[in-house]
């Protein structure tokens, strides 16, 4: 077996597991204890949800979500919920109820607007919405903050592009050949990597993951999970959306489970596991063992 080209273990099929295989891959697998611990506050109010209406998509979402969480966005398809996703974005749906960012204002009206105001949102196919695979990473990382933001100036040095674009990539453990190679030719791993990059250079306050570990390997996964948690620590607030049930036992603070465009119930901390969650999103309620406190706001 390999792990970053380098052999850490040579044994016979006979001898070994799956388990042991993925360890020595990837490292040995550890869960995330701080993601148990909700992180107060820092330095900013809540993203407000009140009664919040789209049609029969969502009836009547109302929650908070802090600066320095992950709070996690649990349903089947057509639940309601990555709803909240596209409302931030500034798609525009008819919709009643109330949103508002933590400074205060009403969300904002376009996708290019969200930008401005500090959103972010990875899509769930990287490869058709979140990167242009046939330009190299330095464009792709680029893109948002040297491009809508304007973040590198009027006029755009390549060294400078280069230079940021290298700081995130190896802060992200990017594997690549070099800066200018297309972002087809990357791993999957690091084709999300890279997506993850481009808006996080946009220094955003508020970031949507839509299904971030779609089709990568397990190694891929938990150094994601890590840039994830780091986020949130940061300071950020997360909203987490997948569609496999246990990465929300790996990352989340908090999870809402949504059923039929409502929210039927939260799970907290170590009662966050994909038993409980399959339950709750095939049922639409909690199972006993696990507490339903109110999500609602005031």
């Amino acid at each position: 077996m390999l792990r970053n080209g380098v052999k850490v273990r040579d044994t016979s099929v006979t001898q070994t597991s799956v388990a042991e295989i993925v360890s020595d891959m990837v490292g040995p697998m550890r869960r995330f204890p701080e993601r148990n611990q909700l992180p107060s506050a820092r330095g900013g109010g809540a993203l407000e949800f009140r009664r919040i209406s789209v049609g029969d998509e969502l009836l009547e979402l109302s929650f908070d979500a802090r600066p320095g969480e992950v709070l996690g966005l649990a349903g089947l398809e057509g639940s309601g919920a990555t709803a909240p996703f596209d409302l931030l974005f500034g798609k525009g749906r008819r919709r009643q109820g109330d949103i508002r960012l933590p400074d205060g204002v009403s969300i904002p009206a376009s996708p290019h607007a969200a930008v401005k105001a500090g959103i972010a949102l990875v899509p769930a196919d990287r490869r058709t919405d979140g990167l242009a695979l046939d330009q190299d990473i330095v464009a792709n990382m680029m893109a948002v903050a040297a491009g809508v933001l304007g973040r590198c100036g009027a006029w755009l040095s390549q060294a400078e592009l280069d230079r940021r674009s290298g700081a995130r990539a190896n802060s992200l453990r990017l594997m690549r050949r070099d800066l200018h190679q297309p972002a087809r030719s990357l791993s999957g791993g690091n084709q999300q990597k890279l997506a993850l990059g481009k808006w996080l250079e946009t220094d955003p306050r508020i970031l949507l993951l839509d299904d971030p570990t779609r089709g990568v390997d397990v190694g891929a996964k938990v150094e994601i999970y890590r840039i994830i948690i780091g986020q949130a620590q940061a300071g950020r607030i997360v909203l987490f959306h997948s569609t496999d049930l246990q990465e929300f036992a790996e990352v989340c603070n908090r999870v809402l489970v949504f059923y039929r465009g409502r929210v039927v119930g939260e799970l907290g901390g170590p009662d966050i596991t994909e038993h409980a969650l399959l339950h709750a999103v095939n049922i639409g309620e909690l199972s006993r063992a696990a507490p339903s406190d109110p999500v609602e706001g005031p």
